[in-house]
C-alpha cells in the first residue's frame, strides 16, 4: 500500500495506510480494554499512563501525524515529478504547510492543543526541593510554569505560584 503513497495526494486515501505503519513502529500490541490500539491518540495515552517514557518519547497525536503527513504527500509528489522539466504541483499550503505575512511558506505542527493545559502543567513536572527562587532546582520554574499542590513547595504561598484559586476565594 505505500507504493502508491503520495499519488493521488488524497489525504482520506494516504492516512490509514500511514497510521498503521506508525502504529506498528511505536508497539500497536499495547492495549486499550483488551483490544489493540486503532489510533495514535489511544497509543499515546495507554503509554504515558502505562510506562515512564518521556513526552519526547511519545508517538505523535493524531493531529499532529495528520499535519506530517500532509507534508510528507505533498515532499512525495514533489519527487515523484521531479524528472520533469516543468513539473504541475499542488499548492503546498493547506497541505501540512501555512503561508507567514512575509510571503514564505512554514510547516503546521498542529491544529489542536497537544493535551489540556491542566494535564501539560503536571505530567510529569514537578519540583522536589522546594526552593522555587531558583530554576536550578525547580523544574516547574526552569521551564516557566507555576508550581501546583503536588509540588514539595511551600503550598499555597510559594514565590512561584502567581494567580493561583483555591476553593477559598473563587467566586460563585
Amino acid at each position: 500500500e505505500m507504493t502508491k503513497f503520495g499519488l493521488s495526494g488524497s489525504l482520506e486515501e494516504a492516512l490509514p495506510v500511514a497510521r498503521r505503519y506508525a502504529l506498528l513502529l511505536y508497539g500497536q500490541k499495547k492495549k486499550v480494554d483488551g483490544h489493540p490500539c486503532t489510533n495514535l491518540d489511544e497509543l499515546r495515552y495507554t503509554l504515558a499512563s502505562t510506562t515512564d517514557l518521556s513526552a519526547a518519547n511519545l508517538p505523535p497525536t493524531e493531529d499532529a501525524f495528520q499535519q506530517h503527513v500532509l507534508r510528507a504527500l505533498y515532499q512525495t509528489a514533489v519527487w515523484r515529478h521531479s524528472h520533469l522539466a516543468k513539473p504541475l504541483l499542488w499548492n503546498p499550503v493547506g497541505r501540512g504547510w501555512r503561508l507567514r505575512e512575509d510571503g514564505c511558506i512554514e510547516p503546521v505542527m498542529f491544529q489542536k492543543a497537544p493535551a489540556p493545559k491542566e494535564v501539560r502543567d503536571i505530567t510529569h513536572l514537578y519540583c522536589k526541593d522546594g526552593n522555587c527562587n531558583d530554576a536550578t532546582k525547580c523544574q516547574c520554574l526552569s521551564v516557566g510554569l507555576t508550581c501546583t499542590e503536588f509540588c514539595s513547595c511551600p503550598f499555597p504561598d510559594c514565590p512561584n505560584m502567581t494567580n493561583f484559586v483555591t476553593d477559598d476565594n473563587v467566586d460563585e
